[in-house]
């Protein structure tokens, strides 16, 4: 019989059983091993749950009660906590003290066994050490965001750039310790070889770069909407892969556009439109100097019975009754029919922006431009929409005795 090396009292118990029941030392060795790594997985997981549920609250109330008692003006402990910064704390803690205490737990054991489940740990404290700072430079970042002056000068980018060097250092010291390899002699190597790499894997480096940069800062998503005029790309994307961005154009063509193009060149991403409450329109009107004229009382009355403008009379008269005195002209009558027209028309969504006014003078007329926002996204729908609203409006003029500029045609014209 092999000689039984003494081990940790619980997985030394289970050993003496298991041998006392005429199982072979090697079999014993393997199977108390396995227990042994389980009891580990499982005292890590109810630290971990522990840590959750108990300790964090624990140190976000400790953190709040000393946040209320400094009178800091930036709230830092919410900026920590909504990065997540305690519980990973925590899970760092939790990974370093198992690191250190795995070799008492599965002493007796054989030593490459040991050192394999030891350089696991290792690997794993150092995996939340580096997403642990991490949270701590978003945190950073969010804390410096809220002081008022700083406002004008972002500092994300440099935040980035760090979290970058840090997880590329933590993946260097996890390759290292897995590898045997001390981490200069890694560093050295990689930078030896940068330059050959650069060039014969150019576009494989900067596509690589550039759909982190992408996926990181959440600049394009497969579904969403973008135009690149300097690619002939206008339409949906359909897949992204490190190399290239796959966009078919509302033509049904499809353009494949190199992903590093998307940080180094500018396009437009419509998603946040999809995502928003409406969708933009802008028109300009341009009304004929020529037509514009002061607006007597039967005018202004015959407008009360006229078909088309009728209905939003009582707007009028409210505005006429605003000014009293004033001449007013058909345009001006005009400019605020149109704008009580557009926030009575279910189509538009009046809790955004909605303006109705004049832009410079042009040798074209008196350019009226309307702005706003319909309730539907959908490019058919949305178009329609507007179709009706200028043809409405157009009509609409002819009521007020406005002629809306074009070029001559020499053409009769029919009331």
């Amino acid at each position: 019989m092999e000689n039984v090396t003494e081990k940790f009292w619980f997985i030394d118990d289970i050993q003496h059983m298991l041998l006392g029941l005429g199982l072979s030392y090697s079999v014993t060795n393997l199977f108390t091993f396995v227990i042994a790594i389980a009891l580990v997985f499982m005292v890590l997981w109810l630290l971990d749950a522990l840590c959750n549920r108990v300790i964090v609250g624990i140190m976000h109330s400790v953190a709040r009660k000393a946040h209320a008692r400094t009178n800091a003006r930036t709230d830092w402990v919410e900026a920590l906590i909504s990065r997540h910064f305690f519980k990973r704390l925590l899970r760092f803690v939790v990974a370093l003290v198992l690191a250190i205490l795995i070799d008492k737990v599965l002493k007796g054991f054989h030593p490459g066994m040991v050192g394999g489940v030891v350089l696991l740990t290792k690997c794993l404290a150092v995996f939340f050490l580096m997403i642990m700072v991490g949270s701590s430079l978003d945190a950073a970042a969010d804390i410096y965001m809220m002081i008022p002056r700083t406002h004008k000068k972002s500092i994300k980018s440099y935040v980035q750039s760090l979290k970058i060097i840090t997880y590329i250092v933590g993946i260097l010291l996890m390759i290292s310790m897995l590898m045997g390899i001390s981490l200069t002699t890694i560093m050295v190597s990689l930078a030896t070889s940068a330059a050959i790499l650069t060039l014969v894997f150019k576009d494989t480096i900067l596509g690589f770069v550039a759909s982190i940069q992408l996926s990181a800062q959440d600049m394009v998503r497969p579904g969403d909407w973008v135009e690149m005029k300097s690619k002939g790309a206008d339409g949906v994307v359909l897949d992204m892969t490190v190399n290239t961005v796959k966009v078919k154009n509302w033509d049904n063509t499809v353009t494949m556009i190199p992903i590093y193009s998307m940080v180094s060149e500018a396009f437009v991403n419509w998603r946040s439109m999809e995502e928003g409450d409406g969708r933009r329109f802008k028109r300009p009107f341009y009304i004929d100097f020529l037509s514009i004229r002061v607006m007597t009382e039967g005018r202004i009355a015959a407008l009360a019975d006229n078909p088309v403008v009728g209905e939003l009379f009582p707007v009028l008269d409210e505005y006429r009754r605003q000014h009293p005195g004033e001449k007013l002209s058909n345009a001006s009558l005009y400019r605020v029919y149109v704008s009580a027209y557009l926030k009575n028309n279910r189509d538009v969504n009046t809790g955004l922006s909605l303006v109705v006014h004049y832009l410079p003078l042009s040798d074209q007329g008196l350019p009226l431009e309307i702005y706003g926002f319909t309730n539907e996204k959908g490019f058919e729908r949305h178009e329609t929409i507007v179709a009706v609203i200028t043809e409405h409006l157009i009509v609409a003029a002819r009521a007020f005795g406005l002629r809306m500029f074009q070029r001559s045609t020499n053409l009769p014209t029919e009331d």
